[in-house]
């Protein structure tokens, strides 16, 4: 007796297709954050945030090729893209104090995080990770 497990294994190939393209279609964008430093993030751990609410995670923290930055790779959540254009501006949130009082003392418990703030442009581009320009010690 001669079985046929072609369509068995067909049938396998295309459930492991589709399972691989449903998950590439879960993920959002994979961002590249340019910063001067990488004090108080964590890969797989820091939050990336929008109006308290997290939009992504820190996935890797390298030093650039040059070793004069740090590039910061996150993944951002599907829903979350229209956020992403050309004029939005990230910055760090952590505790500092400075000269207008103390900030991100919501940060002591849960660490720091990294703030995004949507531009205004239709066009997608590149970010940079700046200090907190709310932050009156940062002015």
């Amino acid at each position: 007796m001669v079985t046929d497990l072609g369509g068995t294994y067909r049938r396998g190939i295309d459930w492991l297709l589709w399972m691989l393209y449903n998950h590439q279609q879960q993920q959002g964008a994979m961002l590249l954050l340019i910063a001067e430093d990488a004090e108080g993030i964590v890969a797989g751990k820091t939050q990336i945030k929008n109006r308290s609410v997290d939009v992504g995670q820190v996935v890797s923290v390298e030093l650039s090729t040059d070793l004069k930055q740090v590039m910061i790779k996150a993944r951002m959540k599907p829903n979350v893209t229209p956020l992403l254009n050309e004029g939005s501006q990230f910055w760090v949130v952590k505790p500092q104090i400075g000269r207008g009082g103390v900030t991100g003392l919501n940060t002591l418990l849960s660490g720091a995080y990294i703030e995004l703030q949507p531009g205004d442009s239709p066009r997608v581009g590149t970010g940079r990770c700046a200090r907190d320009p709310g932050n009156p010690a940062n002015q």
